[in-house]
């Protein structure tokens, strides 16, 4: 048995399987090494995808939070606006800006509006006393209850 060992051809097989078998085993070690890789690639994949997935559904329900939020505050808003008072208060500082702006801006503006304001608070005050307040209150269930007063212009009265 020496003597087939000793043989080049059976020396050249050996040779050869040898090389074979330390080339199986590494790619054996490789495809391991390669294998666990791979699952810890997935395993970190796994967790980021649960991340975002968790991330993306915390950002769709703080998404519906805040259009129910803003959908009330509309419907709100709309409520206020349609009450009756609002709409004269939306005036009425409507009114405040303009006549803040003519102060500004016409010199001559705030000495006329002092006295036209004057004037029209005598007028409100004498309608509010007297003959004249009687008769409004008498007749104001005939004219609808809540309707304003109408107070005559500046030459009327």
């Amino acid at each position: 048995m020496a003597d087939l060992l000793a043989h080049p051809f059976v020396l050249g097989l050996l040779l050869g399987l040898t090389a074979a078998l330390v080339v199986a085993v590494s790619g054996w070690n490789q495809r391991r090494a390669l294998n666990r890789e791979l699952r810890d690639l997935q395993k970190h994949l796994h967790t980021q995808l649960t991340i975002n997935a968790q991330g993306n559904q915390a950002t769709q329900q703080e998404l519906q939070t805040l259009k129910q939020q803003n959908e009330n505050l509309r419907i709100s808003l709309a409520t206020l606006q349609a009450k009756p008072d609002k709409a004269e208060q939306r005036l009425l500082y409507v009114y405040d800006r303009a006549i803040r702006m003519m102060s500004e801006k016409a010199p001559g503006f705030a000495p006329s509006w002092e006295a036209m304001l004057r004037e029209a608070e005598q007028e409100i005050a004498q309608a509010d006393t007297g003959l004249v307040a009687w008769v409004r209150k008498s007749f104001r269930p005939l004219r609808g209850g809540d309707a304003p007063p109408r107070i005559p212009p500046p030459g009327d009265a």
